[in-house]
């Protein structure tokens, strides 16, 4: 991967071995003087209907765009199903570790820890609707550092899964896959893991960003998110 005069980048950090199962991610830090206070940071969650893609394709991406206007990108990886292996709600718990790593570690990377933005598209949108939306959170001991994001930047992410479950047989597999059933099956997951059942007073800043024709994640699918 060529190097980018403009960043430091540093690659394959591990941030979490949780449930035995190591998970990495990337740092890229703009060269220069960082600003009082730190730079904001991106945690960038790449999409691949939560059973495939990396961050070596998303984090590259994102950094080229925000690496130069002064933001911190983190590119995470983290736990993609298979075949008989749902990784709910292991995919999100681990995002929620990448989003504490960041603000444990903001002093190395000169980040400030109170501007924490999560991006990402489809799947990884998903995700980062989650964080914002504090889905899984109440579970986090209160001796932990806090995992909440500051603004989630969302590009096409499901945000009602028994909804897409429905109306997308292009998503249908993927999202069975991820949760281990469909809805009939496994409803409590399809509600913890749909971001607009999650959503209350409070939450952070979203931008929201869909296809109008997107057949994969119908724009439909968002369901009046925020709610009325």
């Amino acid at each position: 991967m060529k190097a980018q005069p403009y960043q430091i980048v540093y690659r394959n950090i591990t941030y979490t071995e949780a449930n035995g199962q190591p998970e990495q991610l990337d740092v890229y830090v703009p060269k220069g003087i960082p600003p009082t206070g730190g730079w904001s940071v991106i945690v960038a969650i790449h999409g691949g209907g939560w059973r495939k893609q990396d961050k070596r394709e998303y984090g590259p991406r994102i950094a080229s765009a925000f690496v130069p206007n002064g933001y911190v990108v983190v590119a995470p990886n983290y736990p993609l199903s298979s075949p008989g292996n749902p990784t709910w709600p292991i995919n999100l718990e681990d995002l929620e570790t990448a989003v504490r790593w960041v603000k444990l570690n903001a002093g190395t990377f000169h980040i400030d820890a109170g501007r924490v933005v999560a991006m990402g598209e489809s799947a990884g949108a998903n995700l980062a609707d989650l964080l914002g939306t504090g889905s899984g959170l109440a579970g986090t001991p209160s001796s932990a550092e806090p995992a909440a994001v500051d603004a989630v930047v969302s590009f096409s992410g499901p945000t009602d899964l028994a909804a897409l479950y429905a109306s997308s047989p292009q998503a249908r597999e993927a999202v069975v896959q991820f949760l281990g059933g469909p809805p009939t099956a496994v409803p409590g997951s399809y509600v913890a893991a749909s971001p607009v059942d999650q959503v209350r007073p409070g939450d952070p800043p979203t931008f929201l960003v869909n296809g109008a024709s997107d057949p994969l994640v119908p724009v439909s699918r968002r369901r009046n998110w925020p709610p009325r």
